[in-house]
């Protein structure tokens, strides 16, 4: 007799603790949607690089001339933006030469997007600089409209 009551009381509190994960779940999964919909990928790719700047990741020869982002299949950035104070000009990756990419002595800024992943309430991105050989990966977190937290994940030459 004692033992319905018991295995009543334990699947009361098992459909109540699934109840709360399908409400975990469904929270989540409308937070990632809202920060789908409302991250400008320029715009955060331009404070990626920005950071990137700002914390003096490169050359003085990269503050001379404007950014120059590889265009890319994967990664879709829908508008130019600015960084240094420049606007960024696209360029195709077929028309740039080893010799311009190997140019160590007079390194040109040409950016390459690699990754671009939103992952829960941060954003993973990847940039590439072949010209000084290094790659970065951000951890970005939106704090305000086009406005981000950074994070540096690593810093790797190749």
């Amino acid at each position: 007799m004692k033992l319905v009551p018991i295995l009543l009381f334990r699947l009361f509190f098992v459909i109540l603790g699934l109840g709360c994960l399908a409400c975990n779940n469904s929270a989540t999964d409308t937070k990632q949607s809202e920060l789908n919909t409302t991250i400008d990928t320029s715009q955060t790719i331009a404070y990626a690089t920005q950071y990137l700047f700002d914390n003096n990741k490169f050359p003085k020869e990269f503050n001379d001339t404007p950014m120059m982002v590889m265009r890319s299949e994967k990664i879709k950035l829908n508008k130019p933006f600015t960084v240094n104070g420049e606007e960024i000009s696209f360029v195709n990756p077929e028309a740039l030469t080893d010799s311009i990419l190997n140019n160590w002595k007079n390194p040109k800024p040409f950016m390459e997007v690699v990754a671009f992943k939103i992952e829960g309430d941060s954003i993973l991105v990847g940039l590439k600089f072949k010209t000084v050989g290094k790659r970065f990966d951000l951890s970005l977190r939106p704090t305000d409209t086009n406005k981000f937290s950074a994070k540096p994940l690593s810093e790797i030459q190749y």
